[in-house]
């Protein structure tokens, strides 16, 4: 899968819930966030070792309100302090995260 594969997910599926792109490094972060903006609904997201920054929690934390479960793993670029506002921002679900 690549950057074009996802894409064209993203346009075509926005009831999207579930998604597990682990070790996927050709995928890169602008397509990553594409998908989690075009699918609001993801309650399970899993992007071990895929190369993201804050940037892509963000856009977590704005975009996917009924996440339940993010994996992390792998992820080094990423701050505790925006996995905490993540958790902050999201206080109405209870969100497993792995990882961090």
């Amino acid at each position: 899968m690549d950057d074009r594969v996802l894409w064209r997910i993203a346009q075509s599926c926005h009831k999207l819930e579930y998604l597990n792109i682990v070790f996927r490094t050709k995928i890169n972060e602008y397509s990553i966030c594409g998908i989690i903006y075009s699918s609001p609904k993801f309650q399970h997201l899993d992007i071990t070792f895929c190369e993201i920054t804050d940037i892509t929690i963000k856009e977590i934390a704005s975009s996917c309100l009924n996440l339940k479960y993010l994996d992390l793993k792998g992820c080094e670029s990423i701050s505790k302090e925006t996995v905490d506002q993540l958790v902050l921002l999201n206080s109405n679900n209870h969100i497993e995260i792995f990882g961090i």
